[in-house]
Order: structure tokens, then sequence, then C-alpha cells
């Protein structure tokens, strides 16, 4: 099991996420917000669905898509 903040994840080139191991649903960076210092994600198949999470959230990157 693999997990990474989601500020790490442009820096190793990853573009897909879980957040976390048992979910099925892929995720996204968008873009960051600097005045909140969060990052905008959304779900891979539905782009109009997005939330916010801070960047420290470790997120799954040990699968397949």
């Amino acid at each position: 099991m693999q997990y990474l903040q989601v500020n790490q994840l442009k820096s190793n080139d990853i573009t897909f996420f879980k957040l976390n191991e048992k979910s099925n649903t892929v995720w996204i960076v968008d873009h960051y917000n600097q005045g909140y210092k969060t990052y905008s994600i959304s779900k891979y198949e539905d782009v109009g669905s997005w939330k916010e999470v801070k960047a420290t959230k470790k997120v799954f990157i040990d699968f397949e898509y």
C-alpha cells in the first residue's frame, strides 16, 4: 500500500489517485487554492463533482487504472 500527500503528486508524476484503498472513485487534482491552502480535486469520470482537501491529505496511489 502506497500513500502520498496531495502536494507530492505532481512532483512524483502521478495523475490519478483514490482517497483510500477501498474506494472505487478515482480522482484528479484540478488546482491549488492559495488563499485557503487547499487543493481542488475532481472525480475523473464526473468533473462536475469536486471537493477541496488539505495539501497534507494522504491519498492512495498503488492501483491500476
